[in-house]
């Protein structure tokens, strides 16, 4: 076989395959995602006969989306075009000094609002998308829970018991690679259950499945939630993260709900030797907290 007639195509399967395992599930669909919904014209050329200019205009289009979009879909071809370096499909790697020619990359990726302003922005997000879609019942499971975006985005029907009011997130969608149990609160598994009555009709899965003739296949845009934020009018002050923040800083400040308690909820790593040996999930703690927190989210919608 000559190593020269590979196309990118064939080596960015073989990079992504020899990589998989060092990511999550959602980090490698997205991945695979970007390479067949991106990189287009690259994928039936030789991997020899790549040129920077060929590369630039594909990720000049996606700067269009974001420039921090733009950066990463580079850093995957330029990481795939290492690949090939190594592999002796290519001499060099043609993609390795484009950053130059991308915009800055954006400040305040994990932007969020002071709480006193979620009133203002609950309400903002609610005039630009009144009716129920599920991009934003997806947000609305965002806030009420706050959970991470490739959580929400990815998570399956198979993972909500309504009746037990659970959410068991499998590790291999979570950042820390351990299962997760995300208590809901009434608020929430009343959404769900009217979004299960709402959502189309499908074989699919996923619990906010995709747009079009394949929609079974695929969950909807994983960035959809932030676009939803922006076109609110609170992009580069708030994110989808910054939900997370929201959450941690009136849990910590309301005083009444433990430290441990609350980053079990965030499914963050407990520091020291406390988490090395706590092993504690908290679950019925954790239950009080987000029901707490849930009437807390209705209590900003009601005051907007």
């Amino acid at each position: 076989m000559e190593l020269a007639m590979e196309t990118f195509g064939a080596v960015a399967s073989r990079w992504h395959a020899d990589n998989i395992r060092k990511w999550s599930a959602p980090v490698a669909a997205r991945i695979a995602r970007h390479f067949a919904e991106d990189c287009g014209p690259l994928l039936d050329r030789t991997v020899d006969t790549i040129t920077a200019q060929q590369i630039l205009h594909i990720v000049k289009q996606k700067e269009r989306t974001g420039p921090d979009m733009a950066r990463r879909l580079l850093g995957y071809i330029s990481r795939v075009l290492d690949y090939a370096v190594a592999y002796g499909y290519r001499e060099y790697n043609p993609g390795r000094s484009l950053h130059v020619a991308l915009m800055p990359r954006q400040h305040g990726a994990f932007a969020a609002i002071h709480p006193n302003r979620m009133p203002e922005f609950l309400s903002a997000v609610e005039k630009h998308t009144p009716a129920p879609t599920a991009t934003k019942t997806a947000f609305l499971l965002l806030t009420y829970t706050a959970v991470r975006r490739s959580e929400a985005v990815y998570a399956t029907w198979p993972e909500i018991d309504l009746e037990t009011k659970t959410w068991a997130i499998p590790a291999a969608r979570m950042k820390m690679r351990r299962d997760h149990i995300v208590p809901l609160a009434n608020q929430v598994a009343a959404l769900l259950k009217n979004w299960k009555e709402l959502c189309p009709k499908s074989e699919s899965q996923w619990l906010f499945p995709g747009r079009g003739k394949n929609r079974a296949d695929r969950p909807i845009n994983p960035w959809g939630p932030l676009y939803l934020i922006r076109n609110a009018g609170f992009g580069g002050v708030m994110t989808v993260h910054g939900l997370r923040k929201v959450f941690s800083t009136v849990a910590h400040e309301a005083g009444c709900w433990e430290i441990d308690v609350i980053e079990t909820q965030l499914a963050h790593k407990i520091p020291g030797v406390r988490g090395i040996y706590n092993h504690a999930t908290y679950l019925q703690r954790r239950r009080e907290l987000m029901q707490w927190y849930a009437d807390t989210i209705d209590h900003w919608k009601a005051a907007s």
